[in-house]
């Protein structure tokens, strides 16, 4: 046996533990309720279930596809997919000219607040060094910035995540970069990774 709750009135019920279609009414107010049989329902939760952890799977699979394509992109190329990416949320996006700034490649706003980001290529094994994150803030302090973003497709040395902490910097590594093309709609990373 196992309980259930009247739809209607609330009152607790006492269901049988038989799996095929059931017919109840509620002793207290006469409501009838028909249950579908309760193996279709789990086979049917089960089914969506699979389908929903078959598109997730696929995503991811194409995340990690399309990190190995952006370590390819030429740099300037990498950088405009990075403004796309940050274009997806709150911020006015613009780009900067490389030539004068070499520190960072776009400056986000967002109301009188700048961040700036860095948009780093590199293989798996490239790591950013604290010298990188330090031209960052560096700029950040230059420009009034609130904050800065260190992108990267690849990974950071530990001494820089211990200087990103003091100086208020976010960084993005591989890992959460693919966790956020996953997020994006399909037509945007295959706009870049044809």
């Amino acid at each position: 046996m196992r309980k259930i709750r009247c739809r209607n009135c609330g009152h607790l019920m006492d269901l049988p533990d038989y799996h095929g279609p059931t017919h109840i009414v509620c002793p207290k107010c006469d409501w009838h309720e028909a249950l579908p049989a309760r193996r279709h329902l789990k086979a049917r939760l089960e089914h969506k279930a699979g389908i929903a952890f078959g598109t997730l799977h696929e995503m991811v699979l194409a995340a990690a596809e399309a990190i190995e394509k952006f370590r390819q992109l030429p740099a300037a190329d990498f950088e405009e997919f990075c403004a796309e990416l940050f274009a997806e949320s709150v911020y006015a996006v613009t780009p900067v000219d490389q030539a004068i700034h070499t520190s960072h490649a776009l400056e986000l706003k967002k109301g009188d607040e700048i961040t700036l980001v860095a948009c780093r290529r590199g293989g798996a094994e490239h790591r950013v060094q604290r010298e990188d994150l330090e031209n960052l803030a560096g700029a950040m302090r230059h420009h009034g910035a609130v904050g800065g973003i260190f992108l990267t497709t690849g990974s950071f040395t530990d001494d820089s995540l211990a200087y990103a902490e003091e100086a208020g910097i976010e960084l993005i590594d591989a890992d959460e970069l693919q966790e956020r093309i996953a997020k994006l709609e399909a037509s945007v990373v295959q706009k870049w990774c044809r």
